[in-house]
């Protein structure tokens, strides 16, 4: 699915020489990239076991896992939450909300 307004993966918004996630974002990136940049992140902390493990434990593919943390794909909300209880572990970050805050409504 192609997002409006988006690059194709999250880690397409790295600085020139980085690498995912803990290199350093395009000075314009968007509020989603850094959390995708920070779940990934997480994922890649709380990960204990291997990544099929993780995966049968969550009911998700090998593949899904491995495309979250290497910042191939945004992930979506269903994915996440899976992870989060199969890892014990908060996955959703504030990245989002601390790095580029929505507009205030009048």
């Amino acid at each position: 699915m192609r997002r409006r307004g988006l690059l194709a993966h999250p880690r397409d918004y790295l600085a020139e020489g980085g690498s995912w996630p803990d290199g350093p974002l395009v000075e314009d990136a968007p509020a989603e990239a850094l959390l995708a940049r920070g779940v990934a992140d997480r994922l890649r902390s709380a990960q204990r076991g291997s990544i099929r493990s993780i995966a049968r434990e969550a009911g998700i593919s090998v593949q899904a896992v491995i495309n979250i943390r290497d910042g191939t794909t945004w992930g979506d909300l269903p994915t996440i939450a899976r992870l989060e209880i199969a890892l014990d572990a908060t996955l959703w970050g504030r990245e989002h909300r601390l790095g580029n805050p929505p507009p205030r409504q009048p």
